[in-house]
């Protein structure tokens, strides 16, 4: 490109000087129109630096037409708007600034007002634009314009968005189209997997069909946060919970594969635990086709757990102060006041893994997936309280979890990631029946079912599992059929995957 910007300035120059010779008033105004492509030859050359590219984003630079495609002024005291409309590419999250220049006729002095329109995209409102200067005297012909698409609740899908450039001198006026072409971006999406034993997966014992070509076979574009497991050999006190170096095995992050919440030992060809959860097969349902989509999820689960005071796993430790004992293990977000309540160690474990997740990938919150009730089911104050603490536990983690690409808007009382819930299993087997809820179940279960609807959380989506039991096809997991079986976890993931589109489009 720079051998050929030369030749042109070359040939610019030659017939500048043929013309000067001409003495006629055509002459004199192509004389000016071949100087101003002169300096705009050269500020190509020196903003490209030798390079093949004009701008940093986009494809080579085609010269600048006016509207009607004729490269010089219609008129003496007229004028023609310049802009290269053969599009830009434009990345998600990124800017590109790019020249608008005017060509004047010989005795054009006028003040040129310039403005702008955006396509109307009633789906997408992210692509802003500005120009450095929007009215150009007698003398400055040039300006440039700005775009940015910025990060959204959800990754940008590829469009063509149009900006129209209209100048007027108060007598004519012109316009040109410019073309962006909306990338996304290659920032991974991040989805937070919390609640209890069925997000944790208790599948069947030996559930996992993991080989190419079986629904839980790993992919390479769906990666997982490393955890460490569920277990006393890492989490042995209350501090731990909280301490970063407790979360996360060598490597950071490996391919996503069943069970989620143990780590994978690099040395080895994968995990050796058979069971499954839904978190994979919701993964995969978010994975779009582009080549650079990349998905990372955290899991953050641990079986038997709520804002009820549950005990039992950590109920034998040692009872001193430095370790875990019964009443720590819990989601509240906050402190409990009272004894019925367990405390805030998962809700400060899954922020912590969250964070790390961020800052580790450079990644984007785009969800937070939660499967709980259980554990608060069997005590009427705790059931009573459900509708608060899981309310305070959403805009708490909206609020905690560090900041990503998208920056301080998607945090905080105003936030939109999405948060999607699922009911709890109705499963019915020769090990007991859970087709029906008690008093205290139904409440929790009808909170799931309408925290939405009634206001108690914004941007949430709620998925029925009702039907996923054995006389339908999908047996029940481990222990009991208060958890769901492999089956019904891979159908779950697919429901997860659909709640949340719902709440992207009720968001656009």
């Amino acid at each position: 490109m720079t051998t050929s910007l030369l030749t042109a300035v070359a040939m610019i120059v030659r017939s500048i000087l043929l013309r000067h010779n001409s003495g006629d008033l055509t002459g004199r105004m192509n004389v000016q129109y071949h100087v101003l492509w002169l300096g705009l030859a050269c500020a190509f050359l020196s903003a490209c630096g030798g390079s093949d590219r004009a701008f940093p984003v986009g494809g080579p630079v085609t010269p600048m037409v006016d509207t009607a495609g004729n490269p010089a002024p219609a008129t003496d005291n007229g004028f023609r708007l310049l802009s290269n409309n053969n599009g830009f590419d434009l990345i998600e999250g990124e800017a590109i600034t790019v020249p608008v220049s005017i060509a004047r006729g010989a005795s054009h002095d006028a003040t040129i007002v310039l403005s702008l329109s955006v396509d109307g995209n009633p789906g997408d409102s992210r692509l802003s634009v500005s120009l450095a200067g929007e009215q150009l005297p007698a003398g400055n012909n040039q300006t440039s314009l700005t775009a940015f698409f910025a990060h959204g609740v959800s990754r940008a899908t590829e469009q063509q968005r149009s900006v129209v450039v209209t100048a007027s001198d108060g007598t004519s006026t012109e316009s040109v189209t410019m073309l962006f072409n909306i990338r996304p971006t290659s920032l991974p999406d991040i989805y937070l997997l919390v609640g209890q034993s069925n997000m944790s997966g208790f599948s069947e014992d030996f559930a996992k069909q993991a080989d190419p070509g079986e629904p839980d076979e790993p992919v390479a574009a769906i990666q997982q946060l490393n955890v460490t497991a569920n277990d006393t050999v890492r989490f042995f006190s209350v501090d731990q919970f909280g301490n970063p170096a407790a979360q996360v095995a060598f490597p950071d992050f490996v391919e996503a594969e069943d069970p989620l919440h143990e780590s994978r030992d690099p040395n080895m060809s994968g995990k050796p635990g058979t069971r499954i959860g839904l978190g994979l097969t919701f993964a995969k349902q978010a994975l779009r086709t582009d080549s650079e989509h990349r998905i990372v999820l955290v899991p953050a689960a641990w079986s038997a757990t709520g804002f009820c005071n549950t005990g039992g796993f950590f109920a034998t430790l040692p009872d001193t102060p430095d370790f875990v004992i019964e009443g720590d293990l819990g989601w509240n977000a906050f402190e409990p006041t009272s004894p019925v309540f367990g405390g805030t160690t998962l809700f400060r474990r899954a922020v912590v893994r969250a964070n790390l997740a961020i800052q580790r990938s450079g990644g984007i919150l785009r969800g937070i997936l939660w499967h709980q009730g259980e554990a608060d089911s069997e005590n009427a104050e705790c059931a009573q309280e459900y509708a608060s603490n899981l309310a305070t536990l959403v805009s708490e983690f909206r609020t905690n979890i560090i900041t990503d690409a998208r920056g301080p808007a998607a945090r905080g009382q105003f936030s939109d990631v999405p948060f999607v819930a699922g009911t709890m299993s109705r499963g019915n087997d020769s090990r007991g029946d859970f087709a029906q809820f008690s008093t205290t179940k139904n409440q929790v279960d009808n909170i799931h079912r309408t925290a939405g609807s009634q206001g108690l959380i914004t941007h949430y989506g709620f998925a029925n599992f009702d039907d996923l039991v054995p006389s339908n096809g999908f047996p029940c997991g481990e222990g009991s059929c208060v958890h769901f079986g492999s089956a019904a976890y891979r159908e779950m993931g697919v429901r997860y995957f659909q709640a949340l589109q719902s709440v992207l489009s009720a968001a656009q």
